[in-house]
């Protein structure tokens, strides 16, 4: 019976180690499943990324749990835009929806128009009603004058970004 039971235990531990994943590729992928309940599209989850990891790079303290990343989809006459930029506090004035997003807080700003529909899924944000919990609007504080760092990206098509601009915003 002993021989039994060690035979058992032995064949479970080579499947279990078996099973480990170390193929980076397979491993994103199911990095990417993880995150697969964001109401944003892969290239917004992306353009996220990149404005933390930017922000990050040019050592500014903004980079935290505490820190809201803000999303603003702009339409000009030929060319639609996405700014991500990184700030303490909201305006409650614009602020459409929020969610959670990994370890911070995103709100989205912006009406419905073609140009966020076609990269946000409305139905998975948090309505927006009087505040986002843990973060103060902007109007509570005595500022003349803020600058948020972040990136502004040219939207090229659904899954493609150009970043035309990096710094204060």
């Amino acid at each position: 019976m002993k021989i039994y039971t060690a035979s058992v235990c032995l064949i479970i531990a080579i499947i279990s180690f078996g099973c480990i994943n170390t193929n980076p590729k397979i491993a994103d992928k199911i990095s990417a499943t993880k995150d697969s309940i964001s109401a944003f599209s892969p290239v917004i989850d992306k353009a996220i990324r990149e404005c933390l990891d930017y922000v990050a790079e040019i050592g500014i303290d903004t980079v935290s749990s505490k820190t809201l990343i803000n999303l603003i989809f702009t339409n000009s006459e030929e060319n639609r835009y996405l700014i991500v930029y990184m700030q303490p506090f909201y305006d409650k004035r614009n602020v459409k929806g929020y969610m959670n997003w990994q370890n911070y807080t995103v709100a989205y700003y912006g009406g419905r128009n073609a140009c966020a529909d076609a990269f946000i899924d409305r139905e998975k944000l948090m309505v927006f009603t009087d505040s986002i919990p843990g973060f103060t609007d902007i109007t509570e504080y005595p500022l003349d004058y803020y600058d948020p760092y972040g990136i502004k990206f040219k939207i090229i098509n659904n899954d493609s970004l150009k970043i035309i601009h990096k710094g204060m915003l």
